[in-house]
C-alpha cells in the first residue's frame, strides 16, 4: 500500500483504507529512536519543512506504507526514522556544487541516490523494515524482479540512536545513512547497466568485513580528468564508464567506493553554512571505517589525517 501526499502534505490525511489497517494514526514505534548531538543540530539547522518533506518523499519514492509506524507523521522529528530519512536526503543536498578539488557534484549525487527514475536507473521504491536478510544488514537492494518493482529496504541499523557524541563509527549517523543511500542506489546503477549486483565475500584480501560486503576501489583522484578534458566533480561524469584494456587505470565505480566518495566530499568540501562541523566529523569515522574495512585492494588515502586533498577553491557555474 503507498501512503498518499495531499496537497499541503496534511500527513493525517492518509488513505481511509491506511488508517482502517492502522497506520495513520498508530504511533510512531521502530527503533532505538534517538539521534547524535550533530545530527540534532543539522536538523534544526536546515528548518525542515513540510513542503521540502514532500518532494523529498516522492523523489526517494519513501510512500510506501512501511513507513507509517516509523515516523511518517511526524515527518521532521529527528529521533524517528522517517525523520531521519530526511535528514540524510538533505545532507545529499549539501555535497560540493561548482567546486574544484571534489570527487563529485551534489547533482550528480542526488540523480543518482534518488529513487525515481533518473539518468542512472529506472525506478524503485524505498522501504522501511526494521531487520534485513542479516542482523547486522543496514539495508538490503533486490533487483531485477520479475513483473514487480524493484526496492531497497532501509533497517534499523541505520537509524538506531548512536548517542550523543560519535567518537567511532556508528551506523547510525546521518552521514552513515545518507552514504547508505548513495550505496544502493549504485547497486540500481549497475542493474540498469548490465553489471553484476552483489558484492565479494568477505573477509578476504584487504578486506576484513563479512559476509557479502567486499568491493574492487577503482581509484582516481578528486578532480580526475577524464578522457574528454572535462572534470570527474563536472555535473554528470559520476555516471561515466571507461573501463580500459590498457595500463590507465579504469574509471569507474563501485557501491562501497559511490560511498566513500561521497562521505569524502561531504567532510572536505560540503556547504559549511549548513552542515555542523560534528557531522563532518561523523563523515570522516565513516568513510575512514569503509575506506579500510570494505575493499579487496587498499584504498591509496585517508579522509582528513591529514587532508590530502587540494583546499576549496569556488568554481564558476
Amino acid at each position: 500500500m503507498t501512503l498518499t501526499l495531499p496537497k499541503r502534505f496534511l500527513i493525517r490525511g492518509f488513505l481511509t483504507a491506511a488508517l482502517l489497517i492502522g497506520i495513520g494514526e498508530r504511533a510512531a514505534q521502530a527503533c532505538s529512536d534517538g539521534a547524535s548531538a550533530a545530527e540534532q543540530k543539522f536538523n534544526a539547522t536546515i528548518n525542515c519543512k513540510l513542503s521540502d518533506v514532500q518532494g523529498m518523499a516522492i523523489d526517494y519514492s519513501a510512500l510506501d506504507s512501511s513507513w507509517g509506524p516509523a515516523g511518517f507523521n511526524d515527518a521532521c522529528n529527528p529521533s524517528l526514522p522517517f525523520g531521519k530519512l530526511m535528514d540524510a536526503i538533505s545532507l545529499i543536498g549539501l555535497a560540493p556544487h561548482f567546486q574544484l578539488g571534489g570527487f563529485h557534484d551534489t547533482i550528480d549525487y542526488m540523480n543518482e541516490s534518488r529513487s525515481t527514475k533518473s539518468s542512472y536507473h529506472g525506478d524503485f521504491d524505498l522501504r522501511f523494515i526494521q531487520q534485513g536478510s542479516t542482523a547486522a544488514a543496514e539495508a538490503d537492494s533486490v533487483t531485477g524482479r520479475f513483473l514487480a518493482k524493484d526496492y531497497t529496504a532501509l533497517h534499523c541499523r541505520v537509524f538506531n540512536n548512536p548517542g550523543g557524541t560519535v567518537t567511532v563509527a556508528n551506523a547510525g549517523v546521518v552521514g552513515e545513512r545518507a552514504a547508505v543511500l548513495v550505496h544502493e542506489a549504485w547497486h540500481h546503477w549497475q542493474e540498469a547497466h548490465g553489471f553484476p549486483t552483489g558484492h565479494e565475500q568477505g573477509p578476504t584480501a584487504n578486506c576484513t568485513a563479512g559476509g557479502a560486503a567486499c568491493d574492487s576501489y577503482f581509484f582516481h583522484s578528486p578532480d580526475s580528468v577524464l578522457p574528454d578534458g572535462s572534470l570527474s566533480s563536472q555535473i554528470g561524469n559520476l555516471a561515466v564508464i571507461n573501463k580500459t584494456e590498457s595500463a590507465d587505470p579504469d574509471y569507474f565505480h563501485s557501491p562501497y567506493q559511490v560511498m566513500v566518495e561521497f562521505t569524502a566530499d561531504i567532510a572536505l568540501l560540503g556547504n559549511p553554512d549548513i552542515i555542523p562541523i560534528g557531522v563532518r566529523r561523523e563523515a570522516v569515522l565513516v568513510g575512514n571505517f569503509h575506506a579500510s574495512s570494505n575493499f579487496l585492494n587498499v584504498v591509496p588515502f585517508v579522509i582528513g589525517t591529514p587532508q590530502p586533498f587540494p583546499p576549496l577553491v569556488p568554481r564558476k557555474p
